[in-house]
Formats: C-alpha cells, structure tokens, sequence
C-alpha cells in the first residue's frame, strides 16, 4: 500500500498488506464472483482494504 501526497504527488509513505480470502482448494469461479453484480468480488475487496487500512494504522500511525 502506498500513501501518496495530493498535494506535492509524490510518495510519503509504503507499506505491505495481504489478506486470503476463500478457500483455496476450492475457489469461486469467475461467474461465482461477478453474480449478482459482483457482490463477492466487492466484499473480498472490501475485506482486503478494512485488513490494509488495520495494517497501515497499527503499524505506520501507531494508533
């Protein structure tokens, strides 16, 4: 994950992030995740980003 300055557009800040999602020995095909407007595919992103931001504020702000 990368924090980049809006105003000077440069990066002030890098971290890295994961997260596993699903189960591995049986993942969602691709029609399982854009069925009913990609509502699998938003909450596996959704859940990636809550784990990013968790990362970036316990391990980069110290909050």
């Amino acid at each position: 994950m990368r924090v980049i300055s809006t105003a000077s557009q440069k990066m002030i800040l890098e971290t890295m992030c994961s997260s596993v999602q699903g189960d591995d020995e049986n993942p969602p095909t691709k029609d399982e995740l854009l069925t009913n407007h990609a509502a699998l595919l938003k909450s596996y992103l959704l859940k990636a980003s809550n784990e990013c931001i968790d990362v970036l504020s316990q391990q980069v702000f110290m909050l």
